[in-house]
């Protein structure tokens, strides 16, 4: 309980704009730039389709993080055990976003020409404006840190008085609560479909991934871990999972059973004829 790894992705990219000032706009008589090339007072000197896969690349690497960890400092907690697994993860989606930015770094002249000529009218603006190859290269960099958390040393050194020492204290009940949450959200999801394919049951596994990787911090987390992957194991390999769907949603009340009161949670409360469609409940 008392030692975590903490696994925190760095990614910087560069967005494509800049700021649009006036005597870019040349006569005043002059229309203002299409909004695909300003807009919101900035100015874009590249096409933003060649950018938005750096937005993807983070995504992806925070979601690594988080599949296994809970939240803390600026990253997410992991066990120490399996750090190393998350940490080469996330390290495989940095390599995918450089290669990415070595491309348009070294193809940047023409993507800002191919640019220009989509948008003959602000061709002179978007060549202007555009920065050098070399600048734009280093305005890309994707890391993951990587360090130890161990309240042991804080209680050696007589610190037990803490924020910190507070909020891990805490985590238990954190992990128990974000995955009640998560079967919350899945059986609001469930009830509203009539038919459940591998990607509804995609958060299922990451519910029992995470209980399973940080069950140390709370027994609770352990043995909702274990009901759940107990139905994940019934599943057969393929979709749609109508016909597993009540042991599905049993579960799921169970999990949120944990945090939430049965007063304060009518779809708890609610009978379900386990022999009809589960929606139609």
């Amino acid at each position: 309980m008392s030692k975590l790894v903490i696994v925190s992705p760095e990614f910087n990219s560069y967005g494509g704009v800049h700021v649009l000032h006036a005597n870019d706009l040349g006569s005043i008589a002059e229309s203002l730039p299409d909004r695909k090339v300003a807009e919101l007072g900035c100015k874009k000197v590249i096409d933003p389709e060649h950018l938005k896969p750096f937005g993807k690349f983070r995504a992806r690497a925070w979601a690594i993080a988080e599949r296994r960890g809970i939240r803390l400092l600026d990253g997410y907690g992991q066990n120490p055990d399996l750090a190393k697994e998350v940490v080469t993860e996330i390290q495989i989606v940095c390599r995918e976003a450089q290669d990415h930015a070595d491309f348009i770094a070294n193809h940047w002249s023409q993507l800002v020409e191919d640019w220009a000529q989509a948008n003959p009218k602000w061709g002179a603006l978007i060549r202007d404006s555009a920065p050098s190859a070399s600048w734009v290269r280093s305005r890309f960099s994707f890391a993951v840190r990587a360090y130890p958390m161990d309240l042991g040393a804080l209680e050696e050194m007589g610190i037990e008085e803490n924020d910190l020492v507070s909020e891990m204290g805490g985590l238990g009940d954190r992990l128990v609560t974000d995955l009640a949450n998560a079967a919350k959200g899945m059986w609001e999801d469930f009830i509203s479909r009539d038919k459940i394919l591998e990607r509804q049951i995609s958060p299922l596994r990451t519910m029992a991934e995470k209980a399973k990787s940080l069950g140390f911090l709370d027994r609770r987390a352990v043995a909702v871990g274990q009901d759940i992957q107990k139905v994940l194991n019934s599943l057969p390999a393929k979709g749609p999972y109508e016909a597993q769907l009540p042991e599905i949603m049993k579960t799921l009340r169970g999990v949120m059973k944990l945090t939430l009161p049965e007063e304060e949670n009518p779809v708890v409360k609610t009978e379900i004829d386990y022999s009809s469609p589960i929606w139609a409940a």
